[in-house]
């Protein structure tokens, strides 16, 4: 049975964010380097491969890193910006490295769910606070669908409903999804999440969603 494209499975524009009282893992700055460097929490679900199909299973035991590196320290109170950092890097910590999505300039986001690739809001000292950092390597088959390798993080933690007993998710990934079955796996981490309100940050635009509806989509293709 083929899956639904991303794009498909979301109806809507407008993704609102959700209060939380657990937030995303944070970014730490280098100020000879110019760099902000993120280390996730570990995964606490695994989706479709894991564990059959991932090399190690992922839970409790792998993260995702990432980092932005800038000609300048980021400014103060910016609100969902999007800088071009000089190169950013997304993988992941367990060896030998699962995946490494990286390059110059910006992310390009998740290609079927939107093409938000960076999003970030700083507070009075220019730390980062807020942002969405998404990445992949791969491409879109005559199906609509996205072959490849995909990442994201973000904060605050994107709602995803019952399908994650009503949490948020922060940490995202899918590894050859689509293109090898011995080895397609995902993992993400949720967190514990407080019931949406009327959103306070909000994003126009499908990447976000798109990685819910993905999530969500888990347990179909288990059983496909």
């Amino acid at each position: 049975m083929r899956r639904p494209g991303l794009v498909a499975a979301v109806a809507v524009v407008m993704l609102q964010f959700i209060a939380a009282p657990a937030q995303a893992s944070s970014f730490t700055f280098n100020p000879v380097t110019n760099t902000y460097s993120y280390q996730g929490d570990l995964f606490n679900v695994c989706g479709y491969g894991c564990p059959e199909h991932a090399p190690v299973d992922p839970v409790g035991v792998d993260y995702i890193i990432a980092s932005l590196t800038f000609a300048a320290p980021l400014a103060a109170n910016l609100t969902f910006a999007d800088p071009v950092p000089c190169s950013h890097r997304v993988d992941n910590d367990r060896p030998p490295r699962r995946f490494v999505l990286s390059g110059i300039g910006l992310p390009n986001g998740i290609p079927d769910g939107g093409n938000i690739g960076l999003l970030l809001s700083t507070n009075g000292t220019g730390d980062i606070v807020n942002y969405l950092m998404a990445a992949s390597a791969g491409f879109l088959n005559n199906e609509g669908d996205f072959v490849g390798t995909s990442a994201v993080i973000v904060n605050p933690p994107v709602f995803c409903g019952e399908e994650c007993g009503f949490g948020g998710l922060t940490d995202f990934v899918g590894v050859r999804e689509r293109s090898n079955p011995d080895t397609e796996w995902d993992a993400g981490v949720i967190v514990p999440a407080a019931i949406p309100e009327p959103a306070t940050l909000t994003l126009t635009g499908l990447g976000l969603a798109g990685i819910v509806a993905r999530y969500r989509r888990r347990r179909s293709r288990s059983a496909s």
